[in-house]
Order: C-alpha cells, then structure tokens, then sequence
C-alpha cells in the first residue's frame, strides 16, 4: 500500500490475516477454516488460481434464469391469487 501510495490492497489473491505468524496462530486459522462451512472458504482459496473467469460469466447467466423463473412463478401466484378473492360460494 504504501509503496503504491494507496488507502487500500489492490485486488488480488484472498488473505488470511493473523496477529502473530507463529505455528500455532497458524494451525488455529487453518483448523477454523476447515471446520466453518466445511472448509468451504479453505477449499476456495486453494482452487481459486484455477477457476477461469468464463465459469462466473456461466454462473451469473444461471442465477440470473433460475431468478426470471421465480418472478414468472410469483406473477402467476399473484394472478391466480387475485382470481380467488373475486369469486362467489
């Protein structure tokens, strides 16, 4: 930061941030990792050299439809809804 005169890391690889670079500081964080989430974080940062940009332009363009098919599901929920409040016994 410094040397780049900025307020701030620039984007890059994740990091862990420890108080003391010791072995067991280092055992603890690790242990905490895999334990959270099922190491889900842990295993993230090891594979995250090795995803390619292209699989979150993929991801994104699924979220993105399965998100359409809720708001079609809620509109159609919504219209029959209305239908129900108007008709008579």
């Amino acid at each position: 930061m410094q040397e780049d005169n900025l307020s701030y890391f620039r984007p890059g690889y994740p990091f862990i941030l420890v108080k003391a670079l010791t072995k067991d500081v280092i055992e603890d964080i690790i242990r905490v990792y895999v334990e959270e989430e099922d190491g889900y974080w842990l295993r993230l940062y090891h594979f995250a050299e090795k995803i390619k940009p292209t699989m979150f332009d993929t991801l994104q363009a699924e979220h993105s439809q399965e998100l359409e098919e809720l708001d079609r599901s809620d509109d159609s929920d919504e219209s029959d809804d209305s239908e129900d409040e108007f008709e008579e016994d």
